[in-house]
């Protein structure tokens, strides 16, 4: 019956809607690039420091965040950055002030 068709429908919508509803919210965190840089120049010393001692065990945006400071650090000449090869480790030094 027409009835019964109903019924089903707002059943399986039903279950449709607590399928699709989200259990769990996602916090994002905003990371300033500019607090983010002057962390980096603020860890690094004269000796080399690697890569995966600054990024640690941060989130995905946080280590985009890093990923960029480091190439704008790259580009105004304040660090230098080494790889010793391909997929190698990557270490990166405080410039001296004069350089």
């Amino acid at each position: 019956t027409v009835g019964d068709l109903r019924g089903a429908i707002e059943r399986i919508v039903g279950e449709l809607e607590r399928i699709a509803m989200p259990t769990a919210s996602l916090k994002r965190e905003i990371v300033n690039l500019k607090a983010k840089i002057e962390e980096v120049l603020g860890r690094l010393t004269a000796a080399p420091t690697r890569l995966s001692e600054l990024h640690g065990s941060r989130s995905r945006g946080e280590l985009v965040v890093l990923f960029i400071a480091i190439l704008h650090l790259l580009k105004d000449r304040c660090i230098l950055a080494e790889q010793g090869s391909h997929f190698g480790e990557i270490t990166i030094t405080k410039r001296a002030s004069g350089s």
